[in-house]
């Protein structure tokens, strides 16, 4: 960029990281939330969030998009790490993985991507989740898992969750059930129509499910769904 070097550069984006981060992550889960943890006092409260207030999905909650921000943050600092493994980028994609495994052994339901939890309460959360929180969950977790930081462990843990996601939308035609099983989410509608928008989010999600988890399955439902056309 002009009037700044490489250097100076980096320096000005890590501390822009790192005063954000400050600000909306949770220190002890790592959690990525909407709104400054300073303001938490003025959220939804854990009871509230409990009876599905103010809507069933959270929204203006400050807690109903967790998995979709440190997604889209850790497949971002992923690919900074790609191009130039400094210590920085290092920890901080370490932490957003803790982030997303956090988010999901608060699941009710094994397969299910929550909105939340509350930082005050890992049972307070929303069951009605959305499109984007599964793909960003499934997709940056898929990287995680190629990239050079992930360990044993972490790898086991990614084929183990993406497994039930994946399973969990197939049993329901990929689209979006609550807890309940039965109560379709408000953004859950069905990802298999014969539209682009569809295809944009069902091929590159399913592709990803096979690169996290290794298994057979999924690529050929990816080549099953990829073969389709409207003309039959």
């Amino acid at each position: 960029s002009p009037g700044f070097t490489g250097q100076e550069l980096d320096a000005r984006v890590e501390s822009l990281a790192t005063s954000y981060l400050r600000d909306f992550q949770d220190p002890s889960t790592y959690v990525v939330y909407l709104r400054p943890l300073k303001t938490k006092g003025r959220w939804t409260s854990p009871a509230d969030v409990k009876a599905k207030k103010p809507y069933p999905w959270g929204y203006g909650s400050g807690i109903q998009d967790t998995a979709l921000h440190c997604g889209h943050m850790l497949g971002a600092f992923l690919a900074a790490y790609r191009a130039k493994p400094t210590p920085f980028l290092r920890d901080n994609c370490r932490n957003l993985f803790k982030s997303l495994r956090y988010i999901y052994s608060c699941t009710p339901v094994a397969g299910l991507v929550p909105r939340g939890p509350h930082p005050d309460d890992k049972t307070a959360l929303y069951d009605d989740s959305s499109m984007d929180q599964h793909t960003t969950f499934i997709i940056s977790l898929a990287q995680y898992a190629h990239s050079s930081l992930a360990t044993d462990d972490e790898k086991a843990f990614i084929k183990k969750s993406l497994q039930e996601v994946g399973e969990r939308l197939e049993k329901y035609d990929w689209s979006i059930k609550r807890a309940d099983g039965e109560t379709t989410s408000h953004v859950g509608f069905g990802w298999t129509g014969m539209v682009p928008e569809h295809a944009s989010i069902l091929l590159p999600t399913v592709f990803a499910l096979y690169q996290g988890t290794g298994e057979k399955h999924w690529l050929d439902v990816y080549e099953r769904y990829g073969a389709e056309s409207d003309a039959g």
